[in-house]
């Protein structure tokens, strides 16, 4: 299952082997969910970041439209966190704890009202503050509560987003979900424009607090799944986590090759 990027900002003081200053790569994307507002000098170098804009006001957003940089919020749609300011709205509709993250719990996606504000009051505030896309996580929901009625809640937040709005979407991961949906035919370029897998060529050794290389096994699975969405005109995104400059240098070179958008960073809290 995917990680879930953002609950990694409170695990982060864990890994004080770990830095927090991004290898240089020739990247035009970058992730900054665990970032606040005094960060946004650095985000004018690239030309499309993904922030988490509950904690940016529009004027931060027009200062980053003002040099050039798309800006994508963080859009949590299958679970939610303690610390949101509306997790009270929807904790009465929430399934079950989110392993290994005690702050979370997974939503119940069958419930008409909570899809309806996800999408019509947290959706609308970032929409509001001028972003250019979202960037939606936990659709892997589907893989932990894999029934028709998950299948379908998240199939109308996506439609919904996509209607109401009309800005660019990126999900990250939710390989169940779209496996379901290419499998039923339906054409996903209508619902998505991007996807975004975490460590590819690399991942993090959580019980050793280390970054390090991913199988070879796992990588070629990983490059060849991702090939069937670029049959859909998706464009696919990947953030890979090393502290090696030579392992850095080799992702690089091979996502331009192919033409993939990718972030590499050896700060797992993504500030």
């Amino acid at each position: 299952m995917i990680r879930q990027i953002l609950s990694l900002i409170f695990i982060s003081a864990l890994f004080l082997g770990f830095t927090s200053k991004p290898l240089p790569t020739n990247s035009s994307y970058g992730v900054f969910v665990g970032a606040s507002p005094s960060s946004i000098d650095k985000f004018y170098d690239f030309d499309k970041i993904i922030i988490d804009a509950q904690y940016y006001d529009k004027k931060h957003i027009e200062s980053l439209h003002n040099n050039n940089v798309k800006v994508y919020s963080y859009l949590n749609i299958g679970s939610v966190e303690n610390f949101r300011s509306y997790y009270n709205k929807l904790v009465d509709i929430t399934l079950s704890d989110y392993e290994n993250w005690p702050e979370e719990r997974w939503l119940d996606l069958s419930s008409e009202m909570g899809r309806d504000y996800l999408v019509d009051v947290v959706a609308k505030d970032l929409f509001d503050k001028g972003i250019d896309g979202f960037f939606l996580d936990n659709v892997d929901v589907y893989y932990i509560y894999n029934n028709v009625e998950t299948y379908e809640g998240i199939l109308d937040i996506l439609t919904r987003l996509k209607e109401n709005y009309n800005l660019s979407i990126i999900v990250n991961g939710g390989f169940e979900f779209f496996q379901t949906s290419i499998d039923n035919n339906l054409n996903i370029s209508t619902l998505v424009d991007g996807i975004n897998h975490e460590s590819v060529f690399t991942k993090i050794d959580f019980d050793n607090n280390r970054l390090v290389r991913n199988t070879r096994t796992e990588r070629l699975y990983l490059l060849e799944y991702f090939k069937q969405f670029k049959k859909h005109n998706i464009q696919i995104y990947v953030i890979e986590y090393t502290k090696s400059k030579h392992l850095s240098n080799k992702i690089a070179y091979y996502y331009n090759k192919i033409g993939y958008e990718y972030y590499i960073t050896n700060d797992i809290s993504l500030e």
